[in-house]
């Protein structure tokens, strides 16, 4: 019945060992590989080897188990946790220093009051809280095969993921047999100081957590032995939040730049846009942020976190419209706080009797300032205008004997306000132009058959021809004689020259002229040919009728010569 009582024992102490090394390894302070020392001598000098690597601002903590109930003397510079003795069989003692960065590879003496062998672990920590010392619990003695830590809950320390370790020292230590460290406790140690009966053994393992408190559980040895246990809490070090913000405002909460926080703090946020701008989102390490795209919201602080505070520019679209259409999208007027980046649609409506002709202003940003409907990016305050034209109607028309060649007869719709248009008229055979009638307020000249007309309104306008005269034979030539040949009894007179020259210059160019001339050299050979037959008539007519006029004439020469 004993030997099933050890077996079942045995059992239970495999099955222990083997959960223990399934557990988590350290996420925040970091240790690096326990420095171990055996005093396997009965000494009162004690030479603790330090860690081969120690940094500036390392946290060192000094495990001493010594046999018996000696005391032991804080060496300079460090700082005694906890020393607590069982009885006359073995003493555990625990102290700390925040290192100078000096003590890498030497040794530090832990001098007893007496001599005895003894056994030591260094922990070397990293990324640790560096203002808050580490925490001890109370001790417990016993006298069993289960050191049990006591729970420890250190005071003002929030939920963090602090380091914890279990320590045990027990008198002697050097029995056969296995060793179980605490659930979920790793890297568990254990170092003897000899394998006597005088000796004594330091047991010790970690685990990371984020709890309040923490109550390890037992460790188990292969036999009944004296011991004195401890359990051990060291803070982790405190996160850094780091905020910044873009152009356009600031974070006026907390501030910006590094802010130092314990574990699961929550912060408040505050992000103020400056003017002409408005806040946009939280960049950067924003898992924990409440709500990313809230001016005022809070983040809780587990880790080293980077944000950015983002503010967008606003920007005021300012669109006029000339006479002759409006601006239907977005609309007319001031449309304040567009996003800077922010594309609007732009529509011009042309009035009946108007056209678009193109958006002016600030225009650098408009995809294109001749297309009706476009787009404007917005990257500042602009200012728009649409621009409208009128658009007039020509109606072109002609008399009998030609037309309009150029541009044409009929309706020519849709000339811009301002267009000149050229006009041509052509006459027909037999036919020459007279002058332009109609809306000819416009025409250039009226009496050109080639000229142009200045659309500034819907004009009516017509070409007018007249039958031209037919040309006038030399006067007394050909098969009668007219008047001033009949008169003279020669054509070759030098008045008949001067006549001559005035109908050229003068009766020809005028419509009442030329149609003078045409009654003239219609009538006037019948009366020619009595003139001639007769010599009295010949003498009044030239004195009293053709003599006068040539004066005349002549007279007035300097004025239709000019």
């Amino acid at each position: 019945m004993e030997k099933m009582k050890y077996l079942a024992i045995a059992l239970a102490l495999l099955l222990s060992s083997s959960l223990t090394t399934t557990a988590p390894a350290l996420a925040a302070s970091v240790v690096t590989p326990v420095a171990e020392t055996e005093f396997g001598t009965d000494t009162i000098n004690h030479e603790v080897n330090m860690p081969e690597t120690v940094g500036v601002g390392d946290l060192l903590i000094v495990l001493f188990a010594n046999d018996g109930s000696a005391t032991v003397v804080t060496p300079g510079g460090w700082t005694q946790l906890a020393s607590d003795a069982n009885g006359q069989a073995v003493t555990l003692s625990v102290y700390y220093k925040i290192a100078a960065g000096t003590e890498g590879g030497t040794t530090v003496n832990f001098v007893t009051s007496a001599t005895e062998q003894a056994a030591a672990q260094v922990y070397r920590i990293t990324d640790w809280h560096g203002t808050t010392p580490p925490e001890i619990s109370t001790a417990v003695i016993g006298a069993d095969a289960t050191p049990d830590p006591a729970s420890l809950d250190p005071a003002g320390w929030d939920v963090a993921d602090t380091l914890w370790l279990a320590v045990a020292g027990q008198d002697r230590g050097n029995q056969a047999g296995t060793t179980a460290y605490p659930g979920n406790y790793t890297d568990g140690t254990s170092t003897l100081s000899s394998d006597t009966n005088q000796g004594c053994r330091i047991l010790s393992a970690r685990r990371e957590l984020a709890v309040a408190s923490e109550d390890p559980g037992a460790f188990t040895i292969p036999a009944l032995e004296q011991w004195v246990a401890f359990t051990i809490g060291v803070r982790p070090a405190p996160y850094n939040l780091t905020t910044s913000s873009t152009e356009g405002g600031s974070v006026t909460s907390p501030g910006e730049g590094v802010f130092t926080y314990e574990m699961v703090t929550v912060v408040d946020l505050v992000a103020t846009p400056g003017e002409g701008y408005r806040f946009d989102e939280w960049t950067g390490d924003v898992g924990n942020i409440a709500d990313v795209y809230a001016s005022e919201t809070t983040i809780t602080v587990n880790g080293d976190y980077e944000i950015t505070a983002n503010f967008i520019a606003w920007c005021d679209l300012t669109i006029n419209s000339t006479v002759g259409g409006n601006v239907t999208i977005p609309g007319e007027g001031l449309f304040p706080d567009y996003d800077a980046g922010t594309v609007v649609d732009l529509v011009a409506t042309p009035d009946e009797g108007y056209r678009f002709v193109e958006w002016t202003g600030d225009v650098g940003n408009i995809a294109d300032v001749n297309a009706v409907s476009t787009t404007i990016t917005m990257n500042g305050d602009y200012k728009i205008t649409a621009n409208f034209i009128a658009q007039y109607d020509l109606t072109i028309d002609s008399t009998v004997g030609g037309n309009v060649t150029t541009p044409g007869e009929g309706v020519f719709p849709n000339y811009d306000a301002g267009t000149v248009v050229d006009l041509v008229a052509t006459p027909g055979e037999g036919y020459r132009f007279d002058e332009w009638t109609g809306d000819v307020g416009n025409i250039a000249d009226v009496n050109a058959a080639a000229t142009t007309i200045t659309m500034n309104g819907d004009y009516s306008v017509t070409a007018n021809f007249v039958e031209e005269s037919p040309t006038p034979p030399p006067w007394g030539s050909g098969g009668g004689c007219f008047i001033a040949t009949a008169a003279y009894g020669t054509p070759t007179a030098k008045q008949i020259n001067v006549l001559r020259e005035f109908r050229d210059d003068v009766l020809l160019k005028s419509n009442v002229g030329s149609q003078f001339v045409a009654l003239y050299y219609r009538f006037s050979p019948p009366i020619a040919d009595v003139i001639a037959g007769n010599e009295i008539l010949r003498t009044l007519v030239r004195e009293l009728l053709v003599n006068p006029i040539v004066w005349v004439v002549e007279a007035t020469g300097d004025m239709w010569r000019n």
